[in-house]
């Protein structure tokens, strides 16, 4: 596959050269923070606001002098539908970020090719905006820019904004109420740092559990447990990193012990083949239950 690297002539030919942008990324909800952390009046008071948290293919957008290029957080170019392409053709010239959806609002239907000229383009920042660069200005400052940004689209199925609201316990179960994904919460000083993950941009996302058996394991850079390999009582398998290096060290005495032994892993969702996605080591069965 072409890479944003090897630039398309139009850009070649610019004053500036086209160079890909790596998207700033988010952090997990760690330690013992909470939901209610970020809730007006919480932790964090009112520094945050609340976005869905978008299933998609994340994608930066360059649109200068009606010449458009799209490219993923790899680097790798990518095609547009010709509504979205139209559509983004009305933006200010820029450099976006945002993510491409399926009508599904699920990943996997990115890639299926019937679902191509249906795709939209939801963005949710910006970091320049007729050759100035804002990535430096605080997140409020980026949303405004955006926002007039998206004004000269209009109405369109093609592209959008993501929504923007306070953070409270009603807009996260709208969203899940929804089928969503889950919630990004940011912090309205936060400045935008290219692959940089942010503790200023939390992920919010339920956190589902299902007990598996241990089948074997894979070796890794840690060692030849680094992987365990399971199954789910419906048969549909799959694999988690090795909780710690002590567990390691522990499986390393007696591996055959454990094969058979019922472990409770943690997952995002499961797809419509049954996977499991983000799969987890959460604790072994009985433990603390």
């Amino acid at each position: 596959m072409q890479t944003a690297a090897a630039m398309l002539p139009e850009f070649a030919a610019a004053p500036v050269p086209f160079a890909p942008l790596d998207p700033m990324l988010a952090s997990a909800m760690t330690g013992r923070r909470t939901f209610e952390d970020y809730l007006p009046g919480g932790v964090f008071g009112f520094g945050y606001v609340l976005e869905p948290k978008l299933d998609g293919y994340r994608l930066i957008v360059h649109k200068r002098g009606g010449e458009i290029l799209a490219h993923s957080r790899a680097g790798n170019l990518r095609p547009l539908p010709a509504a979205v392409v139209a559509a983004i053709r009305l933006l200010p010239d820029g450099i976006y970020d945002g993510e491409l959806l399926a009508p599904s609002g699920k990943s996997w239907g990115v890639t299926v090719g019937e679902n191509f000229d249906r795709l939209q383009l939801v963005l949710f920042d910006v970091v320049e905006v007729l050759g100035v660069a804002i990535a430096g200005q605080p997140y409020t400052e980026r949303r405004a820019a955006l926002t007039l940004a998206i004004a000269h689209v209009g109405d369109s199925a093609h592209l959008m904004i993501v929504p923007s609201v306070p953070v409270s316990h009603e807009a996260l179960a709208a969203i899940y109420a929804a089928g969503g994904e889950g919630a990004m919460l940011k912090r309205t000083t936060s400045i935008y740092y290219p692959g940089y993950r942010t503790a200023e941009w939390i992920k919010v996302v339920p956190k589902r559990r299902a007990t598996v058996t241990v089948t074997g394991f894979k070796a890794g850079s840690f060692g030849p447990h680094a992987t365990i390999l399971v199954r789910a009582d419906d048969g549909t398998v799959t694999k988690v990193k090795t909780k710690n290096h002590a567990l390691l060290r522990a499986i390393a005495l007696d591996p055959a012990s454990y094969i058979g032994r019922r472990l409770v892993i943690s997952y995002r969702e499961r797809t419509p083949s049954g996977s499991f996605r983000h799969p987890m080591f959460d604790h072994w069965a009985g433990e603390g239950e």
